[in-house]
């Protein structure tokens, strides 16, 4: 039988093709090596890239949530404060309200007010004029005080920087000083009538009135009939002294006997 394995000698072509069968077999893992591992390097690139695009979009979306949680921090104290001024607001109409009723009421007030001064003023000049009339007649104590009382009324009224309220309560004033001469008893020094001499009057409520001498000699009481005054009996000289003492408060109140006008008037009429 013949032998079919091929023969140990090749052609030098098959040769040659071999060779560069086999260069280029050994060649290939080379390079089938350097272009994957440039790929993994362009990949892990590419991944790096991604990586980093990845972190500055998670820092832009923190960055954005920070503000946002900012913004509705602020929207929350902006939407407290607006239900605080509407409250505000509620109560400040309901007060708005209250004062346009109490200016109305003011106003309509006013006008009561203009209304009434415009009657009370006569009414003042006319309770002054009385007055003046009436101290011009009563019993003359006081005569100085009471005439300038009079005088500073009838001054006050002329003056349009004081209310018609005011001259009122300042008129119905001087008439309760009057009425409270008609309580009480005093003992003040002054002239006699115009002359020059100075003595001691005695006042007694309001229709009582005594004098006497620095030297206790003279004493006369004021005769409202004759509008004079009148020496008292020396009987009675006594009397009007212990007066003057209760009066200064020198001596305890006691009973006294003095002489009064209608006591007065009746002996007069008997006579």
């Amino acid at each position: 039988m013949k032998d079919r394995r091929p023969s140990a000698r090749r052609s030098p072509v098959l040769k040659r093709s071999l060779q560069i069968i086999a260069c280029t077999v050994l060649l290939l893992p080379v390079n089938v090596s350097i272009a994957a591992v440039s790929q993994v390097e362009k990949a892990q690139r590419q991944q790096a890239k991604t990586i980093y695009s990845g972190i500055r979009s998670q820092q832009a979306i923190d960055g954005l949530d920070d503000e946002t949680q900012t913004l509705e921090t602020e929207i929350k104290a902006h939407q407290q404060k607006l239900k605080t001024l509407k409250k505000y607001n509620q109560r400040m109409a309901t007060l708005i309200g209250h004062q346009h009723e109490e200016l109305r009421r003011l106003t309509e007030e006013t006008q009561r007010v203009t209304h009434l001064d415009r009657e009370m003023l006569p009414l003042v000049e006319d309770m002054l004029a009385n007055l003046e009339a009436f101290i011009a007649t009563d019993t003359p104590f006081l005569p100085k005080e009471r005439s300038e009382r009079i005088q500073h009324l009838n001054a006050m009224l002329n003056r349009a920087d004081v209310s018609v309220a005011e001259k009122f309560r300042r008129v119905l004033e001087a008439y309760q000083i009057e009425s409270e001469f008609g309580r009480t008893l005093e003992v003040y020094q002054g002239p006699l009538a115009d002359s020059q001499q100075v003595v001691d009057f005695l006042r007694i409520g309001r229709n009582l009135l005594f004098y006497k001498s620095q030297n206790n000699k003279d004493i006369a009481r004021w005769n409202p009939i004759q509008k004079a005054w009148r020496p008292v009996d020396k009987k009675t000289h006594r009397e009007i002294k212990k007066a003057f003492l209760v009066a200064n408060n020198q001596r305890a109140p006691e009973l006294l006997l003095l002489p009064v006008p209608k006591a007065e008037q009746q002996r007069e009429a008997a006579q």
